[in-house]
């Protein structure tokens, strides 16, 4: 019930703030940035309170953990594919329970994630309710368009280095957990610049919409693909790639 709570407080949190900021005119990623910030801040509101309930979220988190963990040691088939025939239910179990203890850990990445989803699709949203009464209202800046800027690029390197130096000497108990969801985060924000590239380079070569939309899809849901968007999207920012395309087109 919680995790619901969670997902939907950003969305509620983020869309005042957007639609706001869409009407008032304000750049379109600077908007979706802050709806991002409210919609996070949403989120740990809601697990904050949670935990003035008896049963918290993290409470639950582990519940459904032991449930699962204690569910796929009991079958067969996942012990075959995850190479664990010779291990005992409950060896198995302790084994499940650590893989969702880690991917637990990068829940704080997946709701900024999520919450900057719900910002961009609020943001369209506002967009479009603003042409429909005003055909003069400025066009939502389009996914080509988009750029880290340099201090905002400079900005990402220095958190991860810092994140990244934290988890090496080990200063907190939770360095790891910091170091994990940055480097989440930090792909994430690069594969986007990479989605991007993709989309001028097709908008600049005049080619169909719809073909980038379906090549973007098929590399996020790779791991091939979704490095090729994350490192072009470093080089992109680094050296401009978009400015060197558009002047040899």
């Amino acid at each position: 019930m919680y995790t619901l709570l969670v997902f939907a407080a950003a969305i509620v949190f983020s869309a005042g703030v957007v639609s706001r900021g869409t009407g008032l005119g304000v750049e379109t990623y600077k908007v979706i940035g802050i709806g991002t910030l409210y919609g996070s801040f949403g989120c740990l509101v809601i697990i904050a309170i949670s935990s003035l309930f008896g049963e918290g979220f993290s409470s639950q988190i582990n519940q459904n953990i032991d449930i699962m963990s204690s569910m796929l040691a009991e079958n067969a088939e996942y012990a075959k594919l995850f190479g664990l025939d010779n291990m005992s239910t409950a060896e198995m179990t302790e084994f499940y329970r650590k893989l969702y203890q880690t991917m637990a850990l990068l829940l704080p990445s997946v709701f900024i994630i999520w919450s900057a989803v719900a910002a961009y699709a609020e943001c369209a949203a506002a967009h479009r309710i603003l042409r429909k009464k005003d055909s003069g209202f400025r066009k939502m800046k389009p996914v080509r368009e988009f750029s880290l800027t340099r201090s905002g690029l400079i900005g990402w390197v220095a958190v991860s280095m810092l994140a990244w130096v934290l988890n090496y000497a080990e200063v907190f108990s939770f360095s790891e957990a910091v170091n994990a969801n940055v480097y989440v985060l930090f792909r994430a924000v690069f594969a986007f610049q990479g989605i991007s590239l993709i989309a001028y380079i097709f908008h600049m070569r005049g080619w169909p919409r719809p073909l980038w939309v379906i090549l973007t899809v098929i590399l996020m849901v790779s791991n091939i693909g979704s490095t090729v968007l994350y490192v072009s999207g470093i080089v992109d920012a680094l050296v401009n790639l978009k400015g060197k395309i558009g002047v040899r087109v």
